[in-house]
């Protein structure tokens, strides 16, 4: 079988050979985009999967102390106020941004306190400190006072 010439006198390729190659070029492309694909996936599910904020207390310092007896009805509230500085460590390779917020204290699925957080940001793989006020109020935790005692001296008080 010969093949076709065309008008500048080339041998053409026969019309198989054409749709080999366009199907070769095909199949090579979407195995590309494939592979760049799951590329993407790995690193979306491993590198750039979102983490948790670490955060530690750097300071606390009682600022007020507040306790307030009312009678003919016996009871008794506590207030103690402590200023406290954080660290927010953001591990992340994308900036953290939060709104303004507040933060309750948990003992034992007791809220005993609150903190007011102002809005800000964390750069990717920084972190940041800042300062807020937590209130607590220890007449709440009273229900679970033996727990609290025991946990005192225990040597930890545990909040959530």
């Amino acid at each position: 079988m010969t093949e076709p010439v065309g008008e500048t006198g080339l041998k053409q390729p026969l019309k198989g050979h054409k749709n080999r190659r366009l199907w070769l070029i095909l199949v090579t492309l979407f195995s590309l985009l494939l592979i760049l694909f799951l590329i993407v996936l790995i690193l979306a599910c491993t590198v750039f999967k979102p983490k948790d904020p670490e955060t530690t207390v750097l300071s606390a310092t009682v600022t007020g102390f507040r306790p307030r007896v009312t009678f003919p009805v016996l009871n008794f509230e506590l207030n103690v106020t402590l200023d406290i500085e954080l660290l927010v460590r953001n591990p992340n390779h994308a900036t953290f941004s939060y709104g303004e917020g507040r933060s309750n204290l948990y003992y034992r699925e007791i809220e005993v306190g609150q903190a007011d957080l102002d809005p800000g940001n964390i750069p990717a793989n920084g972190s940041r400190k800042f300062k807020t006020k937590l209130t607590i109020e220890a007449d709440k935790a009273i229900e679970k006072i033996s727990d609290l005692i025991r946990d005192v001296i225990r040597g930890e008080v545990e909040f959530v």
